[in-house]
């Protein structure tokens, strides 16, 4: 799973579809109160390091550690689109699996905690924190950030 820095918990799921209109195709049926607009963009972006990307630093819920968000703008079909935050985060990991090798641009803070080296526990009013590990050990699953759903 990925945590937004509001602290929303997603979890992607990638698969393979078949384009709109072949023989198998997917026709997708979108929620226009949740997504205002669907658009193509290549895998391969999210690796480069290029004039389409760009990072800043934000604070994870609003009082967890500085952590690195990343930006890239992408033109599709005449429109520009700005690519960020959780979305782009779940890209770049997709992205890595998908072509067996790392981004050209560092994905965490200097001086900051990785993702993966985060835990994340309940303070004394049951809010959930992200903290790192005592150990500075990381986590060994494939995934960006593990969290806790405290909703779930």
């Amino acid at each position: 799973p990925f945590l937004s820095r509001r602290g929303i918990s997603v979890t992607p799921v990638l698969g393979f579809i078949d384009p709109p209109g072949s023989q198998n195709g997917f026709d997708m049926n979108i929620n226009k109160d949740e997504v205002h607009v669907t658009f193509d963009a290549p895998l391969a972006l999210f690796l480069e390091k290029s004039i389409h990307y760009r990072h800043d630093e934000l604070q994870l819920l609003d009082t967890g550690p500085i952590l690195r968000t990343h930006y890239f703008d992408y033109l599709c079909e005449g429109t520009q689109f700005c690519i960020w935050g959780i979305t782009a985060s779940i890209l770049i990991k997709a992205a890595a699996a998908c072509f067996g090798r790392q981004p050209e641009f560092p994905t965490d803070t200097p001086d900051g905690p990785r993702y993966s080296q985060l835990v994340w526990t309940p303070d004394p009013t049951g809010t959930y924190q992200a903290v790192p590990r005592q150990d500075g050990s990381e986590n060994t699953e494939p995934v960006l950030v593990t969290t806790y759903n405290p909703t779930s």
